[in-house]
C-alpha cells in the first residue's frame, strides 16, 4: 500500500518507557521482531489519539484534526484496525475518554449516505467489541466488521510470561488472524 494511504493513531508510549527491557525496540511475541521501525511515520501521536480525532480523520473532517485525514470517493476501500481497551458499547482511547457505539455509527451512516468508501473492514481487538456493532450495522453499509470478542466477553491477552518482560505481548486474537 502506499504509504500515503496509511494514517496511523499510536499514543506511542510503550518503546520508550522505562519497564521496558529493550529501549527504543517493540516485540509482539517472545524472541519477536522490533516491530518499532516506522514509528516516525505515526500521523497521531499522545493526546491527539482521541475519540474525535478518530472520527474526524475517518470522515475525512480535517478542519477539525489538524493533520491527515481518510480522503475517500465511492471507489475506495477502506481498512480500520482498532486496538485497545473496551467495554459495554465504548472503546477506550489513551486520551479524550471513550469512544460509544452510537457515535462510531453515526460516522460511519454519515460516510455511507456521503459515498465516502466502496467497501469497508474493520477489524477490533478489544474487550466487549462485538458491542459497538451489535445489531446496529446494516447490509447495506456494505462494511464488514470482524471482533476480537463478542458483546458479551472479554478479549484476552497473549504471550504474558515472557522471561524480562512485565506485560503481555500480544491479543490471543491478532496471534490467530
Amino acid at each position: 500500500f502506499d504509504s500515503k494511504h496509511i494514517i496511523a493513531m499510536q499514543y506511542d508510549d510503550v518503546a520508550d518507557d522505562s519497564w521496558n527491557p529493550k529501549p527504543g525496540t517493540l516485540i509482539n511475541k517472545p524472541n519477536g521482531p522490533n516491530v518499532y521501525p516506522g514509528h516516525e511515520k505515526i500521523d497521531y501521536k499522545g493526546n491527539d489519539v482521541t475519540p474525535s480525532n478518530f472520527l474526524n480523520v475517518l470522515s475525512g473532517n480535517s478542519s477539525m484534526t489538524g493533520g491527515p485525514v481518510v480522503e475517500s470517493t465511492s471507489e475506495d476501500n477502506i481498512f480500520v484496525f482498532f486496538s485497545d481497551h473496551g467495554g459495554p458499547g465504548i472503546l477506550a482511547f489513551p486520551a479524550g475518554g471513550y469512544l460509544h457505539a452510537r457515535d462510531w455509527q453515526a460516522t460511519l451512516r454519515g460516510m455511507a449516505a456521503e459515498h465516502k468508501y466502496n467497501k469497508m473492514v474493520i477489524y477490533v481487538e478489544a474487550c466487549h467489541a462485538g458491542s459497538m456493532f451489535d445489531s446496529l450495522l446494516g447490509e447495506d453499509l456494505n462494511i464488514y466488521v470482524t471482533t476480537a470478542s463478542n458483546p458479551y466477553e472479554s478479549s484476552w491477552a497473549y504471550y504474558c510470561s515472557t522471561p524480562g518482560y512485565y506485560t503481555c505481548l500480544g491479543d490471543e486474537y491478532s496471534i490467530r488472524f
